[in-house]
């Protein structure tokens, strides 16, 4: 288990997501790391990801790690309300989607989703401004170790 894998898994979900209502679009890129603040993004919906390591504990024969996953969702739509309405339909299909891959295809032990606050944001990136998601996952590793 490694933070690699989890990032792998977890872009792979975002990357497929698509929705319907209030429009039929799905997600343009999905990015296991975050690229240059000057960077434009080439198509929208697109998620950015980082990570944090918490903490790692060492017991008997078992190391844990705790990461938490910073996920930013960019919209693009001239009409913002429209913008916000299509955010607020992948927040939707996120949680579905991690709801049905809880371990990230075996990557994890446990992920639990927060939202920011607020969780529906204005961004900007490479000078554009945008409307969507910032949200936090934090996800727990659990893996079998011996320490010499």
């Amino acid at each position: 288990m490694n933070i690699r894998a989890a990032l792998g898994r977890l872009v792979a979900i975002q990357g497929g997501l698509s929705i319907t209502d209030p429009i039929a679009v799905s997600v343009g890129a999905a990015y296991k790391y975050v690229p240059r603040q000057s960077t434009t993004l080439p198509a929208t919906p697109s998620w950015m990801n980082d990570w944090t390591l918490i903490r790692e504990e060492r017991h008997i024969d078992m190391r844990i790690q705790f990461y938490t996953v910073h996920m930013q969702l960019f919209v693009r739509d001239a009409d913002q309300d429209q913008a916000a309405d299509v955010a607020s339909a992948f927040m939707e299909k996120t949680v579905e989607a991690l709801d049905a891959d809880v371990t990230l295809n075996g990557t994890v032990t446990r992920q639990s989703l927060r939202g920011g606050e607020p969780t529906l944001v204005s961004l900007e990136r490479g000078g554009l401004s945008y409307i969507g998601l910032d949200l936090f996952l934090d996800l727990e590793m659990k893996e079998a170790k011996s320490f010499s």
